[in-house]
């Protein structure tokens, strides 16, 4: 397993590693959170490769770096570089630019899926605001810390809202079905007054100890 911050970029760190996988037959995606979290915190993305960690520092470097690469830049600009410049309140524009590029990735790993002759299973990662569970007294005060301290943070958490993701989650689930890639969703599964007043976030995103246990024996009740 290994970690790669958004879609693309996981894709991106598969193939590089890809000499190293030998005999496998299942490959699990545990994503989809940070696509969405991202689109709203860049303002201006490539819109061909959406947005990604580290964004700025990389067109900064094109942006500085030796006549060449400066040249290479203009010549693809029209296509590759250029800054798509969204409006945030434009929140349905927003929406179908990123479930592009989501539906992009998914095709990527489609390709890869047949290319590997390898199962493949989709996981929409959890997110607290999307779980219909009462938090627990350690969630509640963490949370409360957050929002005085990442105020940025903690708007883009409420454009992320229960609407959008309904709309994402019928999205995957239609996509994963049409390219035969099993689809599960953490939050619906976590749904469940089990789990209601347990600690499984430390934030908003990251679980703790006990919701990685969780989530780990979910997973594996699916394969």
């Amino acid at each position: 397993g290994s970690r790669a911050y958004c879609g693309f970029q996981e894709i991106i760190l598969f193939n590089s590693l890809i000499n190293n996988l030998k005999n496998i037959e299942e490959v699990i995606i545990f994503s989809g959170v940070n696509d969405l979290f991202m689109s709203r915190y860049i303002k201006n993305y490539d819109k061909i490769l959406g947005p990604m960690f580290y964004t700025n520092e990389f067109n900064k470097n094109m942006s500085r770096g030796s006549n060449w690469k400066k040249k290479l830049k203009n010549i693809f600009s029209d296509f590759s570089f250029k800054k798509n410049n969204i409006n945030e309140d434009n929140l349905k524009d927003l929406n179908q630019n990123i479930f592009e590029i989501v539906k992009r990735n998914l095709f990527c790993w489609f390709n890869i899926k047949h290319g590997m002759k390898i199962k493949l299973s989709f996981f929409l990662q959890p997110m607290a605001n999307w779980c219909r569970r009462e938090w627990s007294i350690e969630e509640k005060s963490i949370f409360k810390e957050l929002d005085k301290i990442s105020v940025k943070t903690n708007e883009i958490f409420k454009l992320i809202d229960l609407e959008v993701y309904n709309e994402y989650k019928i999205f995957l689930s239609k996509l994963c079905k049409e390219l035969n890639i099993d689809f599960f969703d953490c939050n619906e599964f976590l749904s469940n007054n089990e789990y209601d007043n347990k600690w499984l976030f430390v934030d908003r995103i990251h679980l703790t100890n006990l919701g990685n246990k969780i989530i780990t024996d979910f997973i594996r009740s699916k394969l």
